[in-house]
Formats: structure tokens, C-alpha cells, sequence
């Protein structure tokens, strides 16, 4: 009998499953080599067949396979600070460990200077970034002259060692560019109690006031607020010369329509001509009280599906490593949708819905929709919402996460506190935890388990739902049925993400040929073309 195999190259996975006689016998994967579409994931793929012959005992007769077109998804870090603050500058927003409680505003004065005879509020800022006793005499030297100290910043990161140092309730705040602070004609610190949010530099009313700006700087003053919401810490000046105002963009629009963008300046400087293009704003996501320190970026992720011709450079790369014969069939979208609608009880004019690493595409019995942005994109804006490496966004973007609290105990998302098995590991404590690849995988000491929940579904609604609704929005179709194939589509919190999307529909994974389950749609529908 012959024996047919379905090739499937993705961006991120090759799947192939070997079928005879109609029904499949053997089916594995493994994660693409190199770039879809290139000779070496064409290459990679090859081996894994012979690994799969190897084991089946046989050689396998025809593989199928598609021309491929890449998706190339990419970060674009843009300030995230507001467009215009005149005259003001955040010297200090949500930095981990500020020392003292308080609010207070002043003039900036250099900690080792001789105080002068003055008695206005001052705010000393020490240069010294390891020198904390030394910092503690000179701002004692400050205090007992006629000015009232009502603040202190610090290069270094030793708020808490001058504090404590201090016996008095001034606020500290680190980790600040002291020449900078020093530029300013005024400073504004506070800092609040733990677990309470700044309630003087948030109100733009109140932060005009410490600062004395006139009544037409008041919108400057509310960007300023805005941009420190939800911190416990924070520190503003303002500045007789006002800095370059930043842009936080760079001209794109998020495009409501598929295709509604065709060409793309790229930040090289190039161009490029793309059939689609997808954004998604990091700062943007719309989670109401979220901290200003909580994602490492708030920039922006591009996916852009390329104009340019389909490639079939991986066919090549495959056929050097092996000497069988080769077809090649249909589409990826085709082949999909067959591979789909070959799950037992799924209406012939269902709407497939395939998310893959680089595209999510849908087709109907009429229309054939390819979206650029999925898999991929989600783990490139975990690994820039938390300043993380991909490798790691993958396994952090799966799923729920839990807070090593001390070697025997952690949190978990939904607040329950639970022993360890064993204990923790080395480094882990303190730190946000998923299931790595070799148990307990660190990614964040900052966030607190729900609010990583919060921010991780947001993402994946952001990415992959609103996207999905994108490509609903350009299709005619009204059938009440939906079949979902692709790697994410075995997530439970991205159903849950298409829930809004798909919202009126029954919405299912598919199980391609009655036993492959959701990932295999493309590799058996290729099976399917060729038989």
C-alpha cells in the first residue's frame, strides 16, 4: 500500500503525519529549523520524516508539501512617556525600594554642597552612588540649617540604607540621574505607605501646586499624571528649558481591515510592500490600574505578512535530504480548512479558523482570509511586556503562573497559598514562576501572580482575539459554526480570548481524522489533496 506524508513547515512547528490506505499511521513534530520557508526548515523537515521511516520500518512513497509565505514579526520600542510634558521631566516612576513615607516639594540642592543661608524647602540629591553614610551626614548637614528637607534623591540604589539612617519620615527615592535632577529649578517627591498608590503627583491640581506652574502648564501636568498611575514612587521636576518632546509613534495606524495596509516604513528606513500588517500597542492594552513600572516596554509589535511571491526554497532544501517523491498541493489555507472539516461531525460549510505561528486564516466554503499575526507575536509581546528572552515568553505565555513565596510555599493566581512538593529551587524565591522545559522556569520578581494574569490575557485578547475579529469583519460569512485549528488553538485562555470574537457561534477544536486533535489540520489535509 503507499504510503503518502503530509509536510507542514510552520513558523514555529513542522508537523508530519504519515497515512495509508486513508487513515493515518504515525505523526510527529518538532520545532522548525531556521525561517519558514527557507532550504533549512525544508531540510529540518527531512530528517524528522527519516526519523519517523525509521521508526514505521518503511519508507514513506509521496510527500506532500505547499509553497510558503513568512511572517515576520518584530518589536518596535517607541518612548512610552508622553508626547509633550513642556517644562516637566520624570526624574523617578515606581522604582522597587524608595525609603520613607511622604510628599514634599522643593529646590534641588547637591547633597556635598555647604548649605546656604536660606530657609526654603530643599530636596538633596546625593552623586555618590556608594556612599550612603557619607550621604547621611550630608543630608543631616541639611537638616540642621534653617531648610527644611522634604525630600532625597539618590544615584544609587540605597533608599532604604539612608532612611533608616535619617530617623524621619522624608521620603527617598534611587536610581536617579542626579545631574539631571540638579537641572530642574524644582522638585516634587513622594512616596507612598505599602500597598497604597501615590494620591499627590497623580492629581494634576495638586502636583501644579507643589510645582508652581501657571494654570496653562496644567495639561502638562496631567500627562505627567497620567504617566505614574498605580506607582508608589515617584519623583517629577520642572525644567526652565523644556526637553524634546518624544513621539510615541512612529505614523502607524492599527489596521481595522485585512490588507488595509500594503506597504510599510520599515525602522530601518526601508520599505516594505506587505499583503498585511498587524500592531499591537503594549501601552495600549486598557487594564485600569495597572502600574507604570508593570511591563518592562510599552512599545509597540509588528507582524507583516510579505507581498513578495511564495517560496519554494524549503521544497528544495527538503528534496536534498530526501530522494522520495514530492508533491506539491494546494495551500496552507486549503489545506487547513480539509484537514478541518475531516473532524467527525463538522458542518461541510463550517468557518475554519487556523492559528498559526506567523497567520491566522480563515476560510469559509467561498473565501480564504490570511491575517498577519499569532503565535509568534504573542510570544514576542510577552518577552517585551516583561523583558524577557523568547525563548522563555514561550513557555511564560502558556499559562498560569505562581509566586514562590519561601522555599516550602507559593501563590497562585486565584489568591490560594499552597506547599511545595520540594523545596523551592535555587533563585526562584521571590520571583514569578511557569513550567519551563526543566521544571520551575523564573520570569518576573516584580509582579504579583494576578496581576501577570491580567496582563497575559489581555495580551493574548489583544494579539490574537481582536485579530481574529479583523478577519471576521472582512469576511461575508454567516455560518453559526466554527472549527479552530493551530498550535494556539489548544490554549484554554486564547478560546477564551476568541470568546468576544466568536461571540453567537459554536466554536470548536477540531480533530482532524478523528484522532490527530487540532494540530495536525494542515499536515492530513495535505494528505488528503495528494490521495
Amino acid at each position: 500500500m503507499t504510503l503518502i506524508a503530509g509536510v507542514d513547515v510552520g513558523n514555529s512547528t513542522t508537523e508530519i503525519v504519515i497515512a495509508e490506505d486513508g487513515r493515518p499511521v504515525l505523526w510527529d513534530r518538532m520545532p522548525t529549523r531556521g525561517v519558514k520557508g527557507s532550504a533549512t526548515s525544508g531540510a529540518g523537515a527531512a530528517r524528522l520524516l527519516a526519523r519517523m521511516e525509521r521508526r514505521l520500518g518503511r519508507d514513506v512513497d509521496i510527500a506532500v508539501l505547499t509553497r510558503q509565505r513568512p511572517v515576520a514579526s518584530m518589536s518596535l520600542h517607541v518612548a512610552a512617556t508622553p508626547t509633550d510634558l513642556g517644562g516637566l521631566v520624570i526624574l523617578a516612576s515606581g522604582v522597587t525600594s524608595p525609603g520613607g513615607v511622604g510628599v514634599g516639594a522643593g529646590r534641588p540642592v547637591r547633597a556635598e554642597s555647604v548649605p546656604d543661608e536660606g530657609d526654603d524647602p530643599v530636596v538633596v540629591v546625593a552623586s555618590d552612588p556608594l556612599g550612603f553614610r557619607r550621604t547621611v551626614e550630608q543630608v543631616l548637614a541639611w537638616q540642621s540649617s534653617a531648610h527644611d528637607v522634604v525630600g532625597v534623591l539618590l544615584a544609587g540604589d540605597e533608599a532604604r540604607l539612608v532612611s533608616r539612617r535619617l530617623g524621619a519620615q522624608v521620603p527617598v527615592v534611587d536610581c536617579v540621574d542626579a545631574e539631571r535632577a540638579l537641572a530642574c529649578r524644582r522638585i516634587c517627591i513622594e512616596v507612598a505607605r505599602d500597598g497604597a498608590a501615590l494620591g499627590v503627583v497623580t492629581d494634576p491640581l495638586r502636583l501644579a501646586s507643589h510645582l508652581g506652574l501657571d494654570v496653562d502648564e496644567h495639561g502638562y501636568a496631567r500627562s505627567a499624571a497620567d504617566s505614574m498611575r498605580a506607582a508608589r514612587s515617584a519623583a517629577i521636576g520642572v525644567i526652565d528649558e523644556a526637553p524634546v518632546a518624544r513621539a510615541v509613534t512612529d505614523g502607524l495606524q492599527v489596521p481595522r481591515r485585512v490588507g488595509e495596509i500594503r506597504s510599510w516604513l520599515r525602522p530601518d528606513g526601508s520599505h516594505m510592500e506587505v499583503d498585511d500588517l498587524w500592531i499591537v500597542d503594549l501601552g495600549g492594552l486598557g487594564l485600569p490600574g495597572l502600574r507604570a513600572d508593570a511591563l518592562a516596554d510599552r512599545g509597540s509589535v509588528v507582524a507583516a505578512l510579505s507581498a513578495e511571491q511564495e517560496t519554494a526554497d524549503h521544497i528544495a532544501g527538503f528534496h536534498e535530504r530526501w530522494s522520495g517523491e514530492i508533491q506539491v498541493r494546494s495551500s496552507e489555507i486549503e489545506a487547513g480548512r480539509l484537514g478541518a472539516l475531516s473532524t467527525p461531525t463538522a458542518s461541510p460549510d463550517a468557518l475554519v479558523i487556523d492559528l498559526g505561528g506567523g497567520t491566522v486564516d480563515v476560510s469559509d466554503s467561498a473565501e480564504r482570509i490570511a491575517a498577519a499575526g499569532s503565535g509568534d507575536m504573542l510570544t514576542l509581546a510577552v518577552a517585551d511586556a516583561l523583558g524577557i528572552s523568547r525563548g522563555a515568553a514561550e513557555w511564560v505565555k502558556r499559562g498560569p503562573s505562581r509566586r514562590i513565596d519561601s522555599p516550602s510555599a507559593a501563590l497562585l493566581e486565584d489568591g490560594t497559598r499552597v506547599f511545595l512538593d520540594r523545596p523551592a529551587a535555587t533563585g526562584t524565591v521571590g520571583w514569578l514562576v511557569c513550567e519551563g522545559p526543566g521544571g520551575p522556569l523564573p520570569f518576573s520578581p516584580n509582579l504579583a501572580p494576578a496581576e501577570w494574569r491580567s496582563i497575559r490575557l489581555a495580551l493574548k485578547a489583544a494579539v490574537i482575539g481582536d485579530n481574529v475579529r479583523r478577519a471576521l469583519a472582512g469576511s461575508g460569512s454567516s455560518t453559526r459554526e466554527v472549527v479552530l485549528v493551530g498550535g494556539p488553538a489548544g490554549d484554554d485562555e486564547v478560546l477564551d480570548a476568541l470568546a468576544t470574537s466568536l461571540r453567537g457561534t459554536v466554536a470548536g477544536r477540531a480533530d482532524a481524522a478523528g484522532v490527530l486533535g487540532h494540530r495536525w489540520a494542515v499536515a492530513w489535509g495535505l494528505v488528503l489533496a495528494a490521495a
